[in-house]
């Protein structure tokens, strides 16, 4: 049975104030902390998550603040969650390609704290596309450090965008969360 495995979720957006709650459905799955997470995600066998942390990432379409505190900012929620829950979330990190220094930084910060996953990555929050042309140096960056990209894709342009990158990029492991 199921309980011969380990159940690992890949998928989640967790965050550490409630309000911040992008899930598709906050009304269903409001929990107070990230421990009311990890307990709810335990009564259905699941002994880890992975994911990025959306919520405060208030940008929406083409990120209007014109910078990219926000999403640094989430980056850095997402590692100190981490540090609260221990072993068992796993971050992942967003990425711009309006903003490829900053991006490659990001990289390179979560590499240096032990950590491969960029993503899932929401780019029309943003207003960009999977063939935005700063993706190529930001994957090259993260293909030199063993980088696993995590996309969110949602119709036919996501499909072929990520087909895309992965025809450029073809040993940089890619993971298409619900296609």
């Amino acid at each position: 049975g199921l309980s011969e495995y380990e159940i690992f979720d890949f998928h989640t957006h967790p965050y550490i104030n409630p309000r911040r709650n992008r899930g598709i459905y906050p009304h269903l799955l409001a929990l107070d902390t990230p421990e009311d997470l990890v307990a709810d995600l335990a009564k259905s066998g699941i002994s880890g998550f992975a994911g990025s942390v959306l919520g405060g990432i208030d940008g929406g379409p083409a990120n209007p603040t014109g910078d990219f505190a926000q999403i640094a900012a989430a980056n850095e929620e997402a590692l100190a969650l981490r540090r609260r829950l221990g072993e068992v979330y796993y971050p992942g990190i967003h990425i711009h390609p309006d903003f490829v220094d900053e991006s490659c930084a990001e990289i390179d910060r979560a590499s240096a704290a032990g950590f491969r996953l960029i993503g899932e990555i929401v780019h029309y929050a943003f207003g960009w596309e999977f063939t935005h042309p700063g993706m190529l140096p930001i994957l090259e960056h993260a293909l030199s450090k063993n980088m696993v990209l995590s996309l969110h894709v949602s119709g036919g342009a996501d499909i072929n965008g990520a087909a895309a990158l992965a025809d450029q990029f073809p040993a940089l492991p890619i993971i298409l969360a619900h296609p």
